[in-house]
């Protein structure tokens, strides 16, 4: 491999059997108890990546409303939509930040433009 994996990250010749989609309660109970074990055996950002991949730890997300530029949007009646989210791995917090998508018309869009020209 020519790069380091990323926390959580698996590599790229892993064969993956399980699917995350179908994740039940009896699935979450027990990679609760492997979260724990694998903790106090010393490796937390492991068991932090199980957590994560069984859904036992709800993503903290960025507000993107909040934002100047949704405003900017809102003020001229261009709608965002989120496509997705990225999470930044430096982040200790893991926050995941949304992946936005504009599609109007080109009056809009400019109405748009003038807006962020201020």
């Amino acid at each position: 491999m020519d790069r380091e994996l990323l926390p959580g990250e698996l590599p790229p010749d892993m064969v993956h059997v399980f699917d995350y989609g179908s994740i039940n309660a009896d699935h979450q109970e027990a990679a609760k108890e492997i979260c724990e074990l694998i903790k106090h055996s010393g490796n937390p950002i492991l068991a932090d990546a199980i957590a994560e991949r069984f859904k036992l730890v709800q993503p903290v997300r960025f507000d993107y409303t909040t934002t100047d530029f949704a405003a900017a949007c809102a003020q001229a009646g261009v709608n965002l939509t989120v496509q997705g989210f990225v999470v930044d791995h430096s982040d200790p917090d893991k926050k995941q930040y949304p992946i936005v998508s504009i599609s109007e018309d080109i009056r809009r869009l400019q109405s748009l433009v003038d807006v962020l020209k201020g």
